[in-house]
Formats: C-alpha cells, sequence, structure tokens
C-alpha cells in the first residue's frame, strides 16, 4: 500500500523527504529508507518493494512523506514500537 505523498516549500526549499517503511508482521522487525525528495522515484521503487513482497502477506510496505523521520516517529509512532518521544518543552 501506497500513501499519498505531498510535499509544501518553505522559500525555495523543498521540505518532503520519502521514508519507505518495511516492516515483518511476525517478528516485529522494521526496516525504514530515507528514499530522498524525489518522490517520483520513491513511489516507483515503494511499488517494486510491494510487489517483490507480495506473496509475504505478513509484510506491509509503505511509503510516507515527511520533513523528517523524527516527524513520522511522533506522527506514526505504531510504526516504532521501541521508540518513546521525548516531553515536548512548553515555553
Amino acid at each position: 500500500m501506497v500513501s499519498s505523498m505531498r510535499s509544501w516549500v518553505k522559500g525555495d526549499v523543498e521540505m518532503t523527504t520519502s521514508f519507505l517503511f518495511v516492516r515483518n508482521q511476525r517478528d516485529g522487525y522494521l526496516d525504514v529508507t530515507d528514499l530522498g525528495p524525489d518522490t517520483q522515484a520513491a513511489v516507483k521503487i515503494s511499488g517494486e518493494a510491494a510487489r517483490y513482497y507480495a506473496d509475504e502477506p505478513w509484510i506491509e510496505v509503505i511509503l510516507l512523506g515527511a520533513d523528517s523521520l523524527e516527524t513520522l516517529r511522533s506522527t506514526h509512532a505504531n510504526w516504532f514500537p521501541d521508540w518513546e518521544p521525548l516531553p515536548l518543552a512548553l515555553g
């Protein structure tokens, strides 16, 4: 499954990086690959990975875009079961 990718621009700088997540639901192993800012290439690679694992239903393949992996750790915490977010600094 491939999520839709949205990007935004801050000044002249592209702020989205694509990350490919491959998770083995049997043993909990998670591999995250930074695919960079080229979303078309990332979608192609993600599709290739999904086809590669198509006969292994316990393997999940998703493509997410964000400004950083830390953002994804916060917004998709269920993909990082051993990660504990730092407390937010208020003030």
